[in-house]
């Protein structure tokens, strides 16, 4: 697990230092999906896909922390995510295209 430098000492990181840390890079995530058009089309479908997989490590290991508590859901689940990860994506496109 990460850790934290706090005035000479180090110490793992809390729950919610833990979830801010995911969304900062969930958000960085989303910025460099702007890229790919800068990419051949065979280099962007493989970027996406990993992306993809970033994207849905990153949001699966956030849900998993609710109530201070490491918790496991069923691959059921994690399918529904990648549905919320393709609608997010669909409106970020939109969003920088100005085309709400």
């Amino acid at each position: 697990m990460n850790n934290v430098k706090s005035h000479n000492e180090i110490r793992p990181l809390t729950v919610e230092e833990l979830q801010n840390w995911i969304e900062e890079e969930k958000a960085i995530l989303e910025m460099i999906e702007g890229y790919k058009s800068k990419l051949s089309e065979g280099e962007r479908e493989q970027f996406e896909i990993l992306c993809f997989g970033v994207w849905n490590c990153l949001n699966n290991l956030h849900g998993m922390l609710d109530d201070n508590e490491l918790k496991y859901y069923p691959k059921e689940l994690r399918k529904r995510k990648r549905v919320e990860y393709a609608k997010l994506m669909r409106k970020h496109r939109k969003g920088s295209h100005g085309n709400k």
